[in-house]
């Protein structure tokens, strides 16, 4: 709903997702319509640009000015485990701060 108490959809409201993370990698998704939502799809290339740790989330919707928060959240990107050849070598998923210690 907006201000004025009105829906919010697909059929007059063009909405997207924008992504930021704490560490300066952002991204921005545009939804397509999908019945009087939206659908969304993160390519496999622009998630492989998503730096381990801390995202950040705002779905906004927008007509003429009109721009509506619908979802805001975070979510935490783990380090790949995948490896190539037969010796994958170590493994050391601590943050910065703790290999500084």
């Amino acid at each position: 709903m907006n201000w004025l108490n009105q829906s919010v959809s697909s059929t007059d409201y063009t909405c997207k997702y924008y992504i930021r993370s704490l560490n300066g990698g952002a991204l921005t998704v545009t939804g397509t319509a999908d019945g009087l939502g939206w659908q969304f799809v993160i390519s496999a290339s622009d998630s492989a640009t998503f730096d381990k740790g801390i995202w950040k989330y705002q779905s906004i919707a927008t007509k003429s000015g009109d721009d509506v928060t619908l979802f805001r959240g975070t979510f935490e990107v783990e380090p790949s485990l995948v490896y190539t050849g037969s010796s994958p070598g170590p493994f050391d998923d601590r943050t910065t701060a703790q290999v500084d210690l």
